[in-house]
């Protein structure tokens, strides 16, 4: 159904070349027929996940475009890993490129770990991404998923993987070129991991922040309105920068394995996951993007040492 959704809009684009009006009546059947799809419940399952498109080799021009490449810093992070994960990334930038290479689209993260496991890889997102006609079909073709508590638990339990962005919209309100803005609140994705009894792995998406040149000191003045709209409506607004994506080195790097079996509850779980994400940012910070205050503040807030390289 997806491949005739694709041909769809293009039978669109090709008769409306011909003719205006045919192609609006070719278009107006066409989005009645689109109707049932759009309104179907694949973004809290899955299963429009459409790995021919994941795998489409044009998604290599894209990855050359950033330079995208994965490090892993311990190779035992495959260890146990016949069951499902969580992979928690951080920053999440004013749009998720970093995750969406390295999740979406095979040659990132999901190639190494769906070859080794033989599982699917899905990404968690907001809600809002669904909303947009046929840019939903995308979203749901590269196994993106409703970030929901109950869509979460489904994955995990279907014994696939499921990568998510715990910084949300309120670290994408953060985001600026020239710094690594995170924000490490929120809570809810190690509650799941720990009660689901899967491993959690931390990833620093190093670049992620300098995809996209903002103004920072017109975003800063509208930062309270930023922070509500992004609570409210799900992105921060207005949001001022440059949208023409800059080819920036992208690295994700793959932090230690969080056993579930060595922590003794969630919030220790969490702890851990502070403790190693911090340790990732500042073994690889990047001199043309320091870690910014919110860095700093986390560390002093949940009591996690800065200089702690490698430790």
């Amino acid at each position: 159904m997806d491949l005739l959704i694709a041909v769809a809009l293009l039978l669109c684009v090709v008769v409306s070349f011909f003719s205006f009006w045919s192609g609006i009546v070719v278009g107006f059947f066409l989005g009645l027929g689109y109707a049932q799809f759009y309104f179907d419940h694949a973004p809290d399952d899955g299963s429009r996940e459409w790995r021919a498109f994941r795998r489409w080799s044009v998604w290599r021009l894209v990855h050359l475009w950033f330079r995208f490449e994965v490090r892993f810093e311990d190779e035992r992070v495959f260890e146990s890993s016949a069951g499902p994960c969580v992979f928690a990334v951080h920053p999440h930038g004013l749009w998720p490129v970093t995750a969406l290479l390295g999740f979406g689209l095979h040659g990132g993260v999901l190639s190494h770990f769906e070859e080794r496991t033989g599982r699917r890889f899905y990404l968690g997102v907001s809600r809002l991404v669904f909303w947009a006609p046929f840019l939903r079909d995308v979203w749901l073709w590269m196994g993106c998923v409703d970030v929901r508590r109950a869509t979460i638990e489904k994955i995990l339990q279907d014994g696939n993987h499921i990568g998510l962005a715990p910084g949300g919209v309120q670290e994408m309100a953060l985001s600026r070129h020239d710094r690594v803005e995170v924000y490490l609140h929120h809570e809810g994705f190690a509650r799941i991991a720990w009660e689901q009894k899967v491993p959690l792995i931390p990833i620093f998406l190093s670049g992620e922040n300098r995809i996209y040149y903002t103004f920072r000191w017109l975003n800063a003045l509208c930062q309270p309105m930023r922070q509500w709209t992004a609570r409210r409506l799900g992105y921060p607004l207005p949001s001022f920068f440059f949208p023409f994506p800059r080819p920036v080195h992208l690295v994700a790097h793959v932090g230690r394995r969080i056993d579930i079996s060595k922590c003794t509850s969630s919030d220790d779980l969490l702890h851990r996951y502070r403790v190693e994400i911090i340790r990732l940012m500042v073994t690889h910070e990047d001199p043309a993007s320091p870690l910014g205050d919110s860095v700093h503040e986390a560390c002093e807030m949940f009591h996690i040492p800065l200089s702690q390289k490698n430790e």
